[in-house]
This record gives C-alpha cells, structure tokens and sequence, in this order.
C-alpha cells in the first residue's frame, strides 16, 4: 500500500449538456420534437356533435347520418379534443335556450295545474336566483304558516 498525499480531484468542470423540453410519450397532443399541437375536430365530428346535440339522439343515429361508423364516431368521442368540441356545443346550446327555458319556469310558478309543480318550480326559480339558501344548499328563513279556522275557534 503506497502512503502519500491523496490525489485531489481536478477543478476542470465539464460543461452541462444542452437541456431539450421533455418528451411525453403516449400523449396525442405532443409531437416527437416536444412541440404541442392543436388537434382539429374534422367537419362530419362536428357534424356529429351538432346532431348528438341539437337532436338528443344515439351515437349511432348521428353516426349514421354523417357517414361514420358508430365505433369510430364513440371512439373519437373518448378523445379530449372532441371531448372539449362537444362540452363546447352543449355549453352554446345550453346557453342559445336559457332565456326560453328561464320561461317555462316561471309561467309554471304561476300556471302549472298541479300546485306541486307550481312549489317546485317557484323553489327552483328562487335557488336559481341564490334566494333564501346558504352556500351549503340550507335553507336561510323558515316558513311560518297561519291558518284561520274561522272566529268561532282560537
């Protein structure tokens, strides 16, 4: 065994190697270069979309009535860029029928013939309108109720 003074490490840095953006494999909106891309939703997708929609039927009837098989209409709708297009349409059909559907509700407060319905629809016109709830869902004031029986009774 050799005694003497330990050999030190050189003071020679080598340089750090060059830092790429990260890769994520299996990922569909990434290319190799690690670049993210913007899927585009094809013209018979949105079609497809407007139909499940606008007309509330079956993969297979909105499928059909744009040319694809229901299997790759139902496998493109499990993608999340058509997923995003279809929450997209509903959440603009949703929006274009609100006024009519604020409507109804309100003509069945006051119209309805069942007085159960004409309750329900003037509590969810209230709660709607973030009336008389706490933000747990509870109602905030109580209901007091009077009847008069009449002024032979107290």
């Amino acid at each position: 065994m050799q005694k003497g003074p330990i050999p030190q490490a050189s003071s020679v840095v080598a340089p750090a190697p060059p830092t790429l953006p990260p890769i994520i494999l299996n990922d569909p909106d990434t290319q190799k270069d690690g670049k993210s891309k913007k899927l585009k939703v094809s013209a018979k997708l949105k079609r497809a979309i407007d139909i499940l929609v606008t007309d509330g039927c079956t993969i297979t009837t909105a499928a059909n009535a744009v040319g694809l098989t229901r299997e790759n209409l139902s496998r493109a709708l499990h993608k999340d860029h058509v997923a995003q297009e279809l929450d997209r349409t509903v959440r603009k059909y949703l929006s274009m029928n609100g006024a009519k559907a604020a409507y109804r509700l309100v003509h069945l407060t006051a119209n309805a013939k069942s007085e159960y319905v004409q309750l329900e629809a003037a509590k969810d016109v209230l709660d709607r309108a973030g009336i008389g709830k706490t933000d747990d869902g509870a109602r905030v004031q109580e209901l007091n109720v009077q009847i008069n029986l009449g002024s032979d009774r107290v």
